[in-house]
């Protein structure tokens, strides 16, 4: 019974710890934490001068602190990755294909694998993709296979007659 009226205030407590440590650990929060302060104590045009960032930045940090009730996290610069990143798209008959192709030959590369799936793909009405595209295809479906040992053994080798060719 304690333990859930605990539970929430603990809870608190450590994302407060989380947030702190995030925020000590960026130097842009920190540097903006800062300006805030310094406009708050002098003025906007004082600490545009003293740290060369424009009004309108400054402003727009105070409104962050604000709209987050002050939670200095609100400070650690946002991700500038695009939210939607395209995906490749690839036939699963290409896949297929390329996964076939590499079990069967092992080393084979992309530049031997592109004139292959060309006519396969002209067979089967399918657009073919690029040959940096089969790259990107054999390295997400991980398309590396063992090569199985090299059958061709010279016997007239200079090497075959030598019983131990490294000694110790």
């Amino acid at each position: 019974m304690l333990f859930r009226k605990l539970l929430p205030m603990y809870n608190a407590a450590m994302e407060r710890l989380i947030r702190a440590s995030k925020f000590s650990k960026s130097e842009e929060a920190q540097f903006r934490l800062k300006v805030i302060e310094f406009s708050e104590r002098h003025s906007v045009r004082l600490a545009v001068e003293a740290f060369d960032v424009s009004r309108a930045t400054i402003y727009r940090w105070r409104r962050y602190l604000k709209d987050s009730q002050g939670k200095i996290d609100s400070l650690i610069p946002k991700s500038k990755r695009p939210k939607k990143v395209r995906q490749m798209k690839v036939s699963p008959e290409i896949i297929s294909f390329i996964r076939d192709l590499r079990e069967e030959h092992p080393r084979i590369g992309k530049d031997k694998i592109k004139p292959l799936l060309d006519e396969h793909c002209k067979k089967r009405g399918i657009r073919p993709i690029s040959i940096s595209t089969i790259g990107k295809v054999i390295k997400r479906y991980d398309l590396t296979f063992n090569p199985s040992k090299l059958n061709y053994h010279n016997p007239d080798s200079r090497w075959a007659n030598i019983e131990n060719p490294f000694p110790l």
